[in-house]
C-alpha cells in the first residue's frame, strides 16, 4: 500500500483480512503516509466486488495466494499478486 500510495500510482480504497490485529496494523501504518480513510471489508468477496475499486492487490501470506486469487478473479478486475505467486509447482501451474 505504501509504495502505491506514495508513488501516486494508485489510491488505496479498502482492506480485508481475517485478523482484526492485521487490519489494525495495516490501518495504523497507512496513516503514517496518507490522510485518506480506509474501508474495512467484512469478507473477501465484498472487498473484491467493491465497485469503487478499479484493481486489486493481493498481499497476503504466500500460501494463501491461490485461494484468494480464485475469489479475486471473479471480479474481472486487474490484479497485482505479490511474489512469490505460488508455493508449489501445482499452484503455479493452476494460476497460469
Amino acid at each position: 500500500m505504501r509504495v502505491a500510495a506514495t508513488l501516486g500510482r494508485a489510491s488505496i480504497h479498502g482492506i480485508f483480512d481475517t485478523s482484526e490485529q492485521s487490519l489494525d496494523a495495516a490501518e495504523a501504518g497507512f496513516k503514517d503516509y496518507s490522510s485518506e480513510g480506509l474501508v474495512r471489508y467484512d469478507d473477501l468477496e465484498a472487498a473484491c466486488m467493491e465497485p469503487a475499486a478499479d484493481a486489486l492487490f493481493i498481499c497476503t501470506p504466500n500460501f494463501t495466494h491461490f485461494d484468494v486469487l480464485q475469489v479475486a478473479l471473479k471480479s474481472g478486475k486487474p490484479i497485482f499478486l505479490e511474489k512469490p505467486m505460488a508455493t508449489s509447482l501445482n499452484d503455479a501451474t493452476r494460476i497460469i
